[in-house]
Order: structure tokens, then C-alpha cells, then sequence
């Protein structure tokens, strides 16, 4: 434990000094270059804005798309396009594809010399994908296998039922999607997604790495600048209401185990809100080691587990609450005591020891976390999107969670995680009965002489 807090206080201490450089192209295009001298490794990133209001938008199709587009690229032979991939990994490199609510990223990693390969893939994925029926069916293949995953796990079922609830914009389904729309869409709607996505006005593509930084930019220019400008799009702002409490029964058939869930979420302000460090500050101290709900005697009387995730995105994110417990009839004296410890910490004063050991364990995290180029990469593009201080997110990364104070968590508690905010969900599983959600009968006691 000793040696894993010195190496924190080391990737502290040594933090690069991290040089940013921000550029916005005639077409909308948005580039961001970020020297770090003491960092070897190189990191590109294209993020694509792929707003979930939008007309058109399918859950899922932007997963197909990210995938397909990588495949096979116009005028050449996929042999190549394979083996253009094959010399990123062989030399230690990645590439990573995946799309969220809200965000459809591509991203390329490794040792400096990929930088021709990365920057050659990101450009061919972005202007000339072939969308071949073998592309299609691959990423097709590949993301029913996603969707199959996240869709027979229980918490991202109960989240896509509280997504509805929390933002009306957003479908509620997983931005995978289903396996039937999945398997229904076909070549010309990769065609029409990707002329109605990939434009100037929704693409921020982000360099990280030890090269200069005009470097950098001339590389992330010969990728974006061919782009066609596209619709302008304002930055991305949370738009969700406070939602009415809602008691949602999801009642699970197929699950064999015996502990029944609940999950609450809340939407909370986005990643490039000034309120970001407060948000992460309220969660480390609700779902930390030292958690008010993970540490909580009275919870843990309900529920012997107790986890807070807080899931970041440019636009609607939330903070979520998960329990489990085998006693299905205490769902509701487990949700009473989860609101009563969110009031006593939004009313009661912080204890400073409490607050600088949360401190402490974010920074910590943090600093191990975004080691990783890409991770970077793609952290500083999703402030890009949501109008946030991109040089604050990728020059002082920390500085938020340095200066962020108790009474700024506490108005975030009072603001946002009230019961009147909530979006609530349920799974059962298949055994016990549903019967068993009401406490168990008193036993009478048998009468003398019987």
C-alpha cells in the first residue's frame, strides 16, 4: 500500500507540463494538440457528435458505423486495410472504436512511429469507407455481441429503463441497440448516416504526444480539413428536466440468482460544466472506499452491497445508485434510507478529514487513470463538444479537484440528488415470487393445549 501511495505522489508531483494548442477549421472542424515532452507514447482521437436528439438517429447504427468504417476503404484492396491495422498492433499500438449516447469515437495509440498508420486509418474512416455487405456483416456480428452482453446484464437494463425517465431526448435502449435493428440495417444506411455525421461541424480530433505541436495540427489538418462543413451545431448542454419520482418494476425471468436491485439515478451537470470536479468530489464521498453509502451501517442492514457510478458524457449524465439485496420485501425501507443518507449529506457540514481523504483518492485515481495517451485524447474531445475549458481539461487536468470545495459538493447534493430528481427502477429475479416484496407475516403463537 505504501509503495502504490508513493507512486501516486510521484505521477503528482512529476505531472508533465502539458502544452495545448486549439484550432477551429473553415469547415467547423475543431483540433486540439497536446504536448507532453515527458510522454512517449502518441494518441489520436477523432470524436464525432452524434447527438441522440437528432432526426434520424437509430441506437446502434453509430456503432456500426465507427466499426464498418475502419473495414474497408474506398479503391482498396481490404488486404491492406488489414494490414495497415496489423502494423499498429504489431509494434504495441491499438485502435479503438465504440459510440455512446451521445459521442461516436475512433481512436488510434502506441509508440510515436504509428503516427503515419493512425493518421492514415482516422482519415480513410472518416472520407472514403467502402461500406462493403462483408464490412456490414462483421460489425454487425461484432456489436450483436455487445448488445447481447450489456442487454442480459441487469444494470444496463434498469439504466436504459431510468434514461427515459431522466432525459426524454434519449431513447431507452442501449446505444448499441437491439439485435433486431441491428441486423435490419443495411448498407444505405451506413451511407446516409455516415454523409449526415461526418462533416466538419460535428468532428473534434485531438493529438497527444511528445512531437511538437505544429506538428500535431498539420497531421489532425490533413485529416479534417476535406471534410464538408455540414449544419452548425451549438455545444452540447445538458437539456433534461428534474424528473417526478418514479417506481419502476422490471421483473427479471431468466436471472437464478436471488438478490433483488435497486437502481436510482440523477442527472447531473455534463463533463465540461465548471461544476464537473463537484460532481466527482459528491460521488467519491457517496461510492468511495470510505462511501457513505458503501461504508453505511444502517444501508448495509438492507443490503450488503451498496455501489455509486457516476457516468460521464457531453450531454446527460448521471450519477446512479446501485443495491443489491436478498430480502426483496425491504426494497422500500432501503430506498427511504438511501434519500435520508443523500439529505444528511447535503444539510449537515462536512468534516474537513472526510473532504481531503475523498481529495486525495480522486487525485490519486486520477493521475493512474490518464496515464494513457488516448484516454486523454478522448477526454479532452468531450470537453471540446460540451463547450467546456479545454485548456483547463488538458493542461491543469486536476486543478478542478484541487480547488473544488465542500460547499461547492454540497450545493451539487442539494441541487441535483433530491428525491424529487430521482428515476428509480427495480429487478427481481426469477425466484422469489413477487409476493415476496411484502415483509413476511407475523407467526402467531400456538395456543396451549394444542
Amino acid at each position: 500500500m505504501r509503495r502504490a501511495t508513493l507512486l501516486v505522489a510521484a505521477l503528482l508531483i512529476a505531472a508533465p507540463a502539458w502544452g495545448v494548442t486549439i484550432e477551429e477549421l473553415p469547415n467547423g472542424a475543431r483540433l486540439v494538440a497536446i504536448q507532453s515532452p515527458s510522454t512517449y507514447a502518441s494518441g489520436f482521437a477523432v470524436l464525432v457528435d452524434a447527438d441522440p436528439s437528432d432526426e434520424g438517429y437509430l441506437p446502434g447504427l453509430r456503432a456500426l458505423l465507427a466499426r464498418a468504417s475502419l473495414s474497408g476503404v474506398e479503391g482498396t484492396d481490404p488486404r491492406q486495410v488489414l494490414e495497415r491495422l496489423q502494423a499498429v498492433s504489431l509494434i504495441g499500438g491499438q485502435v479503438t472504436t465504440f459510440a455512446d449516447d451521445d459521442a461516436m469515437v475512433m481512436g488510434v495509440s502506441g509508440p510515436p512511429e504509428i503516427a503515419e498508420n493512425a493518421l492514415g486509418i482516422l482519415s480513410d474512416a472518416l472520407l472514403r469507407p467502402s461500406f462493403t455487405q462483408p464490412a456490414l456483416d462483421a460489425a454487425v456480428r461484432e456489436t450483436i455481441d455487445d448488445a447481447e452482453r450489456q442487454g442480459g446484464d441487469r444494470f444496463y437494463s434498469l439504466l436504459s429503463q431510468v434514461r427515459g425517465v431522466l432525459h426524454p431526448v434519449v431513447p431507452a435502449t442501449s446505444p448499441v441497440g437491439t439485435v433486431g435493428g441491428l441486423r435490419a440495417t443495411t448498407v444505405e444506411d451506413l451511407q446516409a448516416a455516415h454523409k449526415r455525421l461526418m462533416v466538419g461541424s460535428r468532428v473534434v480530433c485531438v493529438a497527444v504526444g511528445p512531437g511538437p505541436e505544429s506538428e500535431m495540427l498539420d497531421s489532425l489538418r490533413s485529416v479534417a480539413a476535406p471534410l464538408p462543413p455540414g449544419e452548425a451545431k451549438p455545444p452540447a448542454t445538458p437539456t433534461w428536466e428534474p424528473a417526478s419520482p418514479i417506481w419502476r418494476t422490471h421483473v427479471t425471468e431468466d436471472h437464478e440468482g436471488r438478490l433483488a436491485l435497486l437502481l436510482m439515478a440523477f442527472g447531473v451537470p455534463n463533463t465540461g460544466s465548471d461544476a464537473w470536479p463537484a460532481v466527482e468530489m459528491l460521488r467519491e464521498m457517496l461510492g468511495g472506499p470510505a462511501g457513505r453509502l458503501t461504508r453505511s451501517p444502517r444501508l448495509l442492514q438492507y443490503a450488503p452491497t451498496v455501489q455509486v457510478f457516476l457516468i460521464p458524457r457531453t450531454r446527460y449524465s448521471e450519477l446512479v445508485i446501485l443495491a443489491a439485496t436478498p430480502m426483496a420485501w425491504r426494497l422500500e425501507a432501503l430506498r427511504l434510507e438511501v434519500f435520508d443518507c443523500l439529505e444528511e449529506l447535503a444539510a449537515e457540514p462536512l468534516a474537513r478529514p472526510e473532504v481531503e481523504a475523498a481529495r486525495r483518492r480522486l487525485l490519486g485515481g486520477y493521475a493512474l487513470r490518464h496515464q494513457p495517451v488516448l484516454g486523454r485524447a478522448i477526454e479532452v474531445g468531450r470537453t471540446v463538444m460540451s463547450g467546456g475549458d479545454v485548456e483547463a481539461a488538458a493542461h491543469h487536468p486536476l486543478e478542478g479537484l484541487r480547488q473544488v470545495t465542500a460547499e461547492e459538493t454540497q450545493a451539487i447534493a442539494r441541487s441535483y440528488l433530491g428525491a424529487e430528481r430521482a428515476a428509480l427502477a427495480v429487478a427481481l429475479p426469477a425466484s422469489p415470487a413477487l409476493d415476496e416484496l411484502a415483509p413476511p407475516a407475523a407467526t402467531e403463537p400456538a395456543a396451549e393445549g394444542t
